[in-house]
């Protein structure tokens, strides 16, 4: 009986230790999947803000390509509307002052350009 005194508190601290290491690791695996469940999240959000500027992105490039689109035929109809035979000397004037403007310098350009209608 003497050997079960001693034995029974022993065997009590041990199982208490046991206990102790057993609630340490389960807490330490569940702060480990609070941070991980955490970096999911925040990564999760990311990549939904990516997909909402990806889309905001992609609706503003086609309401652009519908303006781009309108004024393109809008200017053909213009040219389609245009007069026959040769343009105006304002008209001349304009349209080399813009491609000055954009650095024009090619042979063409410096015999149209350099007259009376280019406008010097």
């Amino acid at each position: 009986m003497n050997w079960l005194r001693i034995a029974l508190p022993a065997g009590a601290l041990i199982g208490i230790l046991v206990l102790i290491i057993l609630w340490q690791s389960a807490s330490h695996r569940a702060e480990k999947a609070e941070g991980d469940l955490s970096a999911e999240i925040a990564r999760a959000d990311q990549q939904k803000k990516r997909a909402d500027q990806l889309e905001q992105t992609a609706l503003q490039r086609l309401a652009d390509q519908a303006t781009v689109d309108a004024m393109g035929r809008n200017l053909n109809d213009a040219i389609d509307a245009a007069p026959a035979g040769a343009p105006g000397a304002s008209t001349v004037a304009l349209g080399c002052e813009r491609l000055r403007r954009a650095g024009a310098t090619s042979d063409t350009f410096k015999r149209i350009c350099s007259g009376p209608q280019g406008g010097h």
